[in-house]
């Protein structure tokens, strides 16, 4: 009875074997795959801009409104009546810059990012929409600043715009969370704009003028999070 069976199968073996020459189409004998040799292309601008629809995924419409009568305010409202409004203007990014550098731990994602997307050119990516989200926030007293020739707080202005965002990347990084961001900013806020302690203006609403110092804070942090991103990808 195996024996048959035996029989039986290695006929319909051949059979098959048989169909499989008689419906091979013509001209085609072999086929040889071979691996795409091309060099993958990333597109800085489409990083860009995938972070900044992240930034800004999920913020409530009544954000908007607010931040938009306060960018008013600081360009048309005379600068000695405006520094209430420019307090709580560098508050206003705070939701956005904060997930900087720990979304992709929060989330879980820093396998399936770095194997996508180069590290380094997503960190510098994300740093830049930092910086624009930043820069536009803000940017309503500039008007005025350039109009009264208050350069020196202008230049405090430009450098705090970057040294925020470099801050809230370097932290996010090495504790994986937005919380202490936003508590070492909130603290700072207070005893730095608010209370004008020395050193610790970072905005020049108080006439301090320590631009150079927090160029190179920003420069020093800056180091910080590549050292901490280089940390993300080794370990």
């Amino acid at each position: 009875m195996s024996l048959e069976k035996k029989t039986f199968v290695q006929k319909r073996n051949v059979d098959l074997v048989k169909d499989e020459v008689r419906y091979q189409p013509e001209g085609i004998k072999n086929i040889d795959l071979h691996s795409f040799g091309g060099i993958r292309k990333y597109s800085f601008y489409d990083i860009v801009r995938s972070e900044l629809k992240l930034m800004f995924k999920g913020v409530p419409i009544w954000w908007y409104g607010v931040g938009l009568i306060l960018f008013l305010l600081s360009m048309f409202i005379p600068l000695s009546s405006t520094k209430v409004f420019l307090y709580f203007i560098w508050l206003w990014p705070i939701p956005l810059l904060a997930p900087l550098g720990s979304k992709e731990k929060m989330y879980r994602t820093e396998q399936l990012l770095f194997s996508n997307c180069p590290p380094y050119m997503q960190l510098f990516a994300v740093w830049f929409a930092g910086v624009l989200v930043s820069f536009l926030i803000t940017s309503g007293v500039t008007v005025q600043l350039i109009a009264a020739s208050d350069w020196s707080w202008l230049n405090a202005w430009l450098v705090a715009n970057f040294f925020l965002p470099t801050l809230a990347l370097a932290t996010g990084i090495w504790s994986g969370t937005r919380k202490f961001y936003e508590t070492i900013f909130v603290v700072w806020w207070i005893m730095g704009p608010v209370q004008n302690a020395p050193y610790l203006d970072f905005t020049g609403i108080q006439g301090n003028d320590f631009t150079d110092i927090y160029l190179l804070l920003t420069t020093g942090l800056a180091i910080v999070a590549i050292i901490g991103r280089k940390r993300q990808i080794f370990t």
